[in-house]
């Protein structure tokens, strides 16, 4: 028998994109990057997660230049060490992590209100559904 990486893990990478669609904006331009947050990902080994082809540089040049690394994970993973803040949460905890913070948010309009009321439907409602997580702090 003959494994190789086609044949392992790369055909549901294809699944998925015929699935879903594919990402068209072009390459990330790490380079103009304030901040990252990453939840369950771990690019420097996946090779995912938005930092390009070489994730391990260009997230180190990044860090050089001064981006600040948030990452939600259960595992201390290779990105989790270089994180300036990592969440160490309940595994499946992520989403309730993510609500609290839209919940903050909008909550203390933190947003560009414009663009919300030009381009969206449904925030209200959105807003309403974020309600119930307060962040325990």
């Amino acid at each position: 028998m003959l494994f190789t990486s086609v044949t392992i893990d790369q055909p549901g990478k294809g699944i998925a994109g015929a699935l879903h669609g594919a990402w068209l904006a072009g390459p990330p331009r790490v380079k103009e990057w304030d901040g990252l947050m990453l939840v369950g990902t771990n690019p420097l080994i996946s090779m995912n997660g938005g930092l390009g082809a070489n994730p391990a540089r260009n997230l180190h040049r990044a860090k050089k230049r001064g981006l600040k690394l948030v990452v939600i994970d259960p595992r201390v993973t290779e990105s989790a060490r270089k994180a300036d803040i990592h969440l160490q949460c309940k595994p499946g905890a992520d989403t309730q992590i993510l609500a609290s913070i839209a919940r903050h948010i909008i909550v203390n309009e933190l947003y560009d209100r414009e663009f919300v009321a030009d381009n969206t439907e449904g925030f209200n409602e959105l807003k309403q559904s974020l309600m119930p997580f307060a962040p325990d702090l």
